[in-house]
C-alpha cells in the first residue's frame, strides 16, 4: 500500500478527533421547555462497567436522548395538541399529528420511547450483554 499524504493527514485528525471526543466528559443537551421529561438514569452511570463505560452511557442519555426529548417538546410547541397526549398516545394516533410534523414527531417520540425502554432493560446490572 503507497501511503499519501492525503491519508496521513485523514488518518492524523480522525484519530485527533477520537482523542478530544474521548477528553471530554458529555454535557447534558439544552432542553427545550415543554411537557415532556428526560428521564433519569435509573442506575448509576457506571453500573453497567466494565461492558459499557459511564462516559458512554451520560452521552448516549444526556445528549442522544436529550435531543429527542427537546426536539418532541419543540414539536408539542408548534403542535399544542401534542402537549396534552402522552409517548404513548402519540405514537398510538399518528393520524392526528398534522402531515407536516408527523415525521418528525414519530421518530422523536419514538426515540424518546425507546431509549426510556432501553434503560430499564439495561438494568444496571453489569455483567455481560
Amino acid at each position: 500500500m503507497i501511503v499519501t499524504r492525503r491519508h496521513l493527514l485523514g488518518t492524523a485528525g480522525a484519530v485527533a478527533l477520537v482523542t478530544a471526543a474521548r477528553a471530554q466528559t458529555p454535557t447534558p443537551a439544552p432542553t427545550e421547555p415543554g411537557p415532556f421529561l428526560l428521564p433519569p438514569l435509573p442506575y448509576a452511570a457506571d453500573a453497567n462497567e466494565p461492558n459499557i463505560d459511564a462516559q458512554t452511557m451520560l452521552l448516549h442519555h444526556d445528549r442522544h436522548h436529550a435531543a429527542y426529548v427537546a426536539n418532541l417538546n419543540a414539536a408539542a410547541k408548534a403542535n399544542p395538541a401534542l402537549a396534552a397526549m402522552t409517548v404513548q398516545d402519540i405514537l398510538a394516533n399518528l393520524s392526528r399529528v398534522p402531515d407536516g410534523a408527523r415525521t418528525l414527531v414519530r421518530n422523536n417520540a419514538g426515540g424518546h420511547a425507546n431509549h426510556t425502554m432501553f434503560w430499564t432493560i439495561m438494568g444496571g446490572h453489569g455483567g455481560a450483554p
